[in-house]
């Protein structure tokens, strides 16, 4: 009588590669997984120090009642300058892990920063100023965070006795 071993082995065999098909399409689905959880993390955590930055700056408008050159001396380092009828604009630089970066013209054209706040501060005719405030990303060139502010400016009142 003739066993029947080669049937057996073809069975084992194919068996074989299906539990390792298995098992690397589950790998796969790990490795998806875990690349969108580290994008996730590394996105709120530049929602959160944009957040963060964009409320520094607001504190600082309305503190200095809108004035854009005393709003430049209370951030170390930015820049600052006058650009006519488009308003103020204050530039604060930062490195891949948030920290401010000294801003000059000649930093802002050798992009050897990573994200970059911007605020624009506009006077209307009836005496509003505005603030827009974002903060981009620069390798993707894409907002992460925009605040729009509005203030009208206090007048001083003289001490009357």
């Amino acid at each position: 009588m003739k066993s029947r071993t080669s049937s057996r082995t073809g069975l084992f065999l194919m068996e074989l590669i299906l539990a390792v098909l298995l098992f690397s399409l589950a790998s796969i689905l790990c490795i998806q997984m875990f690349v969108k959880s580290h994008t996730l993390s590394k996105s709120s955590v530049e929602l959160n120090h944009s957040i963060l930055w964009a409320q520094n700056v607001s504190e600082a408008f309305y503190g200095c009642n809108g004035n854009a050159s005393a709003m430049s001396e209370l951030f170390e380092g930015c820049y600052y300058e006058i650009r006519g009828e488009h308003g103020e604009h204050l530039t604060l630089l930062f490195d891949e892990n948030f920290c401010p970066i000294e801003a000059s013209a000649d930093t802002l054209t050798n992009n050897n920063y990573s994200y970059v706040l911007t605020a624009l501060i506009t006077q209307k005719e009836n005496g509003l100023l505005t603030c827009s405030i974002w903060v981009t990303e620069i390798s993707s060139k894409y907002s992460i965070y925009d605040l729009t502010l509005s203030l009208f400016p206090e007048k001083e009142v003289p001490y009357e006795s």
